[in-house]
């Protein structure tokens, strides 16, 4: 139980755990909650809503320094977008008493700049932005027993982009499945998901291999200059 992330790699790199639960501030339930968890009576499917750091990121990140970005002086940069240390748990670590397989689809078409552009002029911001390609990402539970599986679908931009986040979650979905049970998501990638903003806000179109990745699981999505 915490406000918030702790260092906890010790308890992770002990052979003592094999599991560890986080419940933040549970409330008058929490009790039940983690007791239902524990004696198997709920198979958990939560997802870190934060980055666990390391002790040595409060000597590195000083509360007053709201940089996003590292300087490659030392500085390592806040969040799952930018930060370049080792985390204890990532953003979005979470664990079951099942497995999961997922598998990214895509039509493998290069996406022209000029769509894009176009795409991002008729938008009205990230959050109501235009369509420009869409995925699906087939979902299997591979394990024994039912359960609900987080899809956090993350967009890398091009290594071209040396400014720009590692990642960035653009869509997310849960799912629940019987054992061996199989289903499909589909997902919209928007002009927004494939630009990046500028100095001044601006959004712009970047050219390059993106990748799409849900978990370990990559697929490339290639913006291309139209000839």
């Amino acid at each position: 139980f915490s406000g918030g992330s702790l260092d906890i790699a010790w308890a992770k790199e002990s052979d003592a755990f094999q599991a560890l639960v986080w419940a933040g501030y549970p409330g008058q339930e929490g009790g039940q909650a983690v007791a239902d968890v524990l004696f198997g009576n709920i198979n958990p499917s939560g997802r870190l809503t934060q980055t666990f750091y390391r002790n040595e990121y409060t000597e590195q990140v000083k509360m007053s320094d709201m940089r996003m970005r590292p300087d490659g002086k030392g500085y390592p940069g806040r969040t799952y977008r930018f930060y370049t240390g080792e985390p204890v748990y990532e953003f979005g670590h979470g664990m079951s008493y099942t497995t999961f397989k997922s598998n990214i689809i895509h039509d493998g078409r290069e996406i022209g700049l000029g769509k894009v552009q176009t795409a991002l002029e008729a938008s009205h911001g990230p959050t109501l932005s235009e369509t420009v390609t869409t995925v699906r990402v087939n979902v299997t539970n591979t394990g024994g027993r039912a359960g609900a599986e987080s899809i956090l679908l993350m967009m890398e931009p091009p290594t071209e982009a040396k400014t720009a986040p590692k990642r960035t979650l653009i869509a997310f979905d849960k799912v629940y499945l019987e054992a061996s049970e199989m289903q499909q998501i589909e997902f919209n990638i928007t002009a927004h998901n494939l630009a990046l903003a500028d100095e001044q806000g601006n959004w712009k179109p970047q050219i390059g291999v993106w990748h799409l990745r849900v978990g370990n699981t990559k697929q490339k999505l290639h913006i291309v200059s139209e000839r």
